[in-house]
Parts: C-alpha cells; structure tokens; sequence
C-alpha cells in the first residue's frame, strides 16, 4: 500500500486548554492520509468542534464521535472501533503534542519492516513548557516496563490495526496502565521498532493523570505485569522491582 491510512485518536474531557495544540500538532503533520476520531461526551464535543472549526481551515479528516460509555480505555476503544479501514493506529493525550514528520517516519518504518508497533523518543516538557528531558531508552526501555517502570513511550507510537486479535483495543477496568496492557499483548503479535528520533512531546504537569493518581496508577501496572509473567522466575523480578518502581515514579514528580 503505497499510501495507508492512519487513524489517530484523542479521547478528552474537553477542559484541557492544551486540546487545541494537541489537535494543531496532528494537523500540522506532513502526511496526508491521517483520520483524527476526537472522542468526548456531547457537550464538550460540541464545543471542541466549533472551537477547531473556528481555528483551523486546513485540517486532516476528523471525526467527532460522541463517547457512550465513561472513561478514557472505553472512549479509544469506540475511536479503535471506528478505524477499522486504517492500517496504523496510535493516539495522543490531550496534553501532549506529536513531532513534526511523526507519521510519516512511523509508517515509513512500519511499512519497510512489516513489523508490529512503532516507538519514538518522548520529550519531556514542564509546566512551562521547557523540555527537562528526553526518554531514550528504545527497546531497554521496553525491558523495563515488562518488570519495572514504564518506560515505553505511547505518545508517537503506532501500531497495526491488524495485530490487536481481540475485540477491544483496551481494557475498559484499566484505568491507568491501558498501555502497559497493550504493549505486552502487541509483544505476542510481533517485534516493535525503536526510532531514535524524537516522536512526540509530554507536558509533565501536576494534573497529569497518571501523576494525579500516581498510586493507583502504580499498583495497577504491578498486577499488569504479573499477569503476562510466564513463569516464576519473572514474577520474581517483577516483585524484586516493585519497590525501586516506585521511588523512581516519585522521584520523576521533582522535574514537574
């Protein structure tokens, strides 16, 4: 396929000023065949469609899917739901924005190869948007999320549409770790490429919601990583960094 669709989704509450970067970000992007499902509950929806409407003249093809259930695993499950006729799939927080030339390089590089899933570098930004570092760590990175941290970046990252087997994109009763969950299931399907090149930007803020809920967050990517052990022996490691997991999460709050 000389040119395949790529679907992007985000799923918002809609009160997040950073919504309208986030959607400028993908509009920006210098590939063309790019779908954008914005999901959200009706009022906000209809807010955020003027809004983008009022803003941007140029635009990618978007989407404006009322959410019918609540809660961010079963908002991107209806915009998944909605990109079956994509070949590549990933979405973006609203608070965090994709890289120039973040699509192309990942398709370029997931057609190349035929491989499961893309990741890029992630940049961190503060509150005032000042980049305070960068996530290099590629596939040790992904080493790490299997028993430790999650150090696997989701902003930049895409994937086949074809290599999610199951119903659901995610697990609605995961509120936190939605990604951990994916990336290990993806794991099955294939291998995942790791660009060196900087795929998107996170803005590391105090109401990040990961940062808001850092316990709950943590404790359930811990039963996560227990579950896809496969044996013993890596459900002791993943115990053994259990506690260093979580004074690396709370260090990582100092950079806010």
């Amino acid at each position: 396929m000389h040119n395949p669709q790529v679907a992007i989704a985000i799923a918002t509450t809609g009160g997040r000023s950073s919504i309208i970067k986030t959607v400028e970000y993908v509009y920006s992007q210098s590939y063309e065949n790019i779908v954008l499902n914005i999901v959200s509950n009706a009022d906000s929806l209809k807010e955020l469609e003027q809004k983008i409407n009022q803003r941007f003249t140029h635009k990618k093809l978007t989407n404006f899917i009322p959410e019918t259930e609540i809660g961010f695993s079963a908002a991107l499950n209806q915009a998944f739901a909605n990109s079956k006729n994509a070949k590549y799939f990933g979405w973006i927080n609203d608070d965090d924005f994709l890289a120039e030339g973040a699509v192309k390089r990942a398709v370029e590089a997931l057609e190349q190869s035929q491989k499961t899933a893309v990741f890029g570098r992630l940049a961190y930004l503060n509150q005032e948007g000042k980049r305070v570092g960068v996530n290099k760590l590629g596939k040790l990175g992904f080493l790490s999320s299997k028993y430790g941290p999650n150090l696997t970046p989701q902003p930049g990252s895409f994937f086949r549409v074809d290599a999610v087997v199951e119903e659901k994109l995610l697990e609605p009763n995961y509120k936190y770790a939605m990604d951990l969950d994916l990336w290990l299931r993806l794991s099955k399907q294939g291998d995942f490429i790791f660009l060196k090149e900087v795929q998107a930007f996170m803005l590391w803020h105090k109401d990040a919601t990961t940062v808001k809920n850092r316990k709950k967050a943590l404790d359930e990517a811990f039963e996560i990583r227990k579950i896809y052990s496969k044996n013993k022996i890596q459900e002791i490691f993943v115990r053994l960094f259990w506690i260093p997991t979580k004074i690396i999460a709370y260090l990582s709050i100092k950079f806010i």
